[in-house]
């Protein structure tokens, strides 16, 4: 359960010099702060309070993940056994011609994956931003798929758009992360 709460908070005119009238939108009282007070809340931008995080599903609700880079693409089969009384439910990754992965590595590249968050937001793109490099698809037990698209943006950055108009970049050491576990589950 979320426990949201939302307050309209009025500003008005400033006294003494150093004070500033505010009220809450739904009361009658009017209180005085000091301007200083008021610097944070002014500064605060909707990146600096969202969450981060690209997009994070529980291992438990894959039952494909495809991870493509440039032009190679590598496809994870994730077999789920069902839960039987009190025993665990289980997961099988599979690779390539049904070859069973070790669950460490693999999890390790999930962890990379599910782990890449926004470290900037930027408010549009410019004309350098180069071709898709890194793509990830996930396809869920329901059969639905979600497609994450990373791009070339400059030598520190890689850039995924959100929703329009909302742009932001993750840093190439965390998509550096994913092709590095790639090529540890391929040499295996």
């Amino acid at each position: 359960m979320a426990i949201t709460k939302e307050v309209d908070i009025l500003f008005g005119d400033t006294f003494d010099g150093d004070y500033v009238y505010f009220k809450y939108a739904d009361r009658d009282t009017i209180y005085g702060m000091r301007n200083d007070f008021m610097d944070p809340l002014l500064k605060v931008t909707p990146f600096d309070i969202v969450d981060k995080s690209i997009y994070i599903v529980n291992i438990k609700d894959i039952k494909e993940l495809e991870v493509s880079i440039n032009n190679s693409s590598y496809i994870f089969e994730i077999k789920h056994s069902e839960t039987k009384g009190e025993e665990k439910a289980e997961q099988t990754f599979m690779y390539k011609e049904k070859k069973e992965l070790d669950k460490e590595s693999f999890r390790a590249l999930y962890r990379s994956i599910i782990g890449i968050s926004a470290d900037a937001q930027i408010n549009q793109i410019h004309d350098a931003v180069s071709h898709e490099e890194l793509k990830i698809t996930y396809t869920l037990r329901d059969n639905t798929k979600k497609t994450i698209t990373y791009m070339g943006y400059n030598d520190l950055f890689y850039f995924y758009q959100m929703e329009d108009n909302v742009y932001f970049l993750s840093s190439s050491k965390q998509v550096d992360a994913i092709k590095d576990k790639i090529e540890d589950i391929i040499r295996e």
